[in-house]
């Protein structure tokens, strides 16, 4: 219910320039994605990920634990 991107590199990531989205595939196609097949549902990345930082989505439907700020909620 939780994914964090990690930027290893010297300078920030734009996300929304970059064109990243993230993917969900229901758990009958979980394995679809080897084959190029399209998520059921996907949302486009905002916002940008400084050097050395991270990037933090949490599922809508996810608990939050009082140590963890989500840096953006989606459903897929």
């Amino acid at each position: 219910k939780w994914i964090e991107i990690y930027n290893p590199g010297s300078t920030a990531i734009d996300l929304a320039a970059g064109g990243y989205r993230i993917g969900l595939w229901a758990n009958a196609n979980r394995e679809a994605w080897k084959t190029g097949t399209a998520p059921g549902s996907s949302t486009a990345l905002s916002n940008s990920i400084p050097a050395g930082g991270t990037f933090l989505i949490k599922n809508s439907s996810a608990v939050l634990p009082a140590y963890a700020v989500a840096d953006m909620t989606s459903g897929a």
